[in-house]
């Protein structure tokens, strides 16, 4: 299954080969991709990982419709 993510960076943010059940973290920290706990940057496609603006965020993956999604998130100062 492939899922496309719109709404945490300027482009939608495609990940390929999720199957049901696996675990996929997108972790923008650290800078990784892991599902199942094992690597998996190959399976990402795009220009920048995942950032909340401040304020209402809307998040969109139209074909995750049966997908539990959790977001944490780290507040960041510049």
């Amino acid at each position: 299954m492939t899922f496309t993510i719109s709404g945490v960076s300027e482009k939608p943010i495609t990940v390929s080969r999720v199957m049901a059940n696996d675990v996929l973290v997108i972790d923008g920290e650290e800078r990784t991709v892991l599902i199942n706990d094992e690597p998996a940057f190959d399976k990402y496609n795009g220009w920048e990982f995942p950032k909340l603006k401040a304020g209402v965020n809307e998040i969109t993956i139209p074909n995750g419709a049966h997908t539990q999604i959790s977001i944490e998130y780290s507040l960041r100062y510049l």
